[in-house]
């Protein structure tokens, strides 16, 4: 399988939609474009919608995590929802899965 381009779009109720396959020549760029997303954020809460990736990698973890922190700067509440069972168990052996919000417990849509 070898998945779709990844994105990142809003959906009209602003929720962050992370899609496709990432893989390391897309971080850059999927860092950049959630950071001038997030700075946008009117409010302090901020919801990224995960079920539609195709992979799961530490790659994501780092970038969910450079997310939460550029969120933070900004005083938003990052949570994410739909992320697959590996990406959570994948923030769970690195130890950082209680640093961003709805990577301990999973699906919750």
């Amino acid at each position: 399988m070898t998945g779709h381009a990844p994105s990142l779009t809003v959906d009209r109720d602003g929720r962050f939609l992370l899609a496709g396959r990432v893989g390391a020549s897309d971080v850059v760029r999927l860092r950049e474009e959630g950071e001038r997303a997030i700075a946008g954020v009117t409010g302090d809460d901020c919801r990224l919608d995960l079920s539609g990736l195709d992979n799961a990698s530490s790659i994501i973890v780092s970038l969910l995590l450079r997310w939460q922190q550029s969120a933070a700067r900004q005083g938003v509440s990052l949570r994410c929802l739909g992320a697959s069972d590996d990406l959570c168990a994948m923030a769970r052996m690195g130890g950082v899965a209680h640093t961003i919000p709805g990577l301990v417990e999973g699906r919750g849509l």
